[in-house]
């Protein structure tokens, strides 16, 4: 596995940058909670799309397909709990639970490449 620290400072600069709207576009009571639970999912998902460059070429691309589809993921429930409507309780709970299938999905990726190689 290998790092490029260029691509891990631009992942932070767009998850800052994302993090930034979010906030900005944020209608409930809990606008700076949202902000950075935002900032760091996005810095994570961004930090593996482009920064991370595993040696087998197959683990690669299942990680950026995963980190893709997250994205997306991200996108549709930032905008979900954006409204005035959303419960700080709901938040927490969908996107934690979010976020550990991720993390479970990237660690069977990774497990599975490296048992192969």
């Amino acid at each position: 596995m290998k790092t490029n620290v260029f691509f891990a400072f631009f992942s932070l600069a767009l998850a800052s940058v994302i993090s930034f709207s979010a906030m900005r576009y944020a209608a409930n009571g809990f606008v700076l909670f949202y902000s950075i639970g935002y900032g760091f999912l996005f810095f994570l998902v961004f930090f593996l799309l482009f920064a991370v460059r595993f040696n087998n070429q197959r683990t690669n691309i299942n990680v950026k397909t995963i980190c893709l589809g997250f994205t997306f993921v991200l996108i549709a429930l930032m905008i979900i709990f954006g409204f005035p409507f959303a419960a700080i309780n709901a938040f927490i709970i969908v996107n934690s639970l979010a976020f550990l299938v991720f993390l479970g999905l990237v660690y069977f990726v990774v497990q599975n490449g490296t048992e192969k190689s």
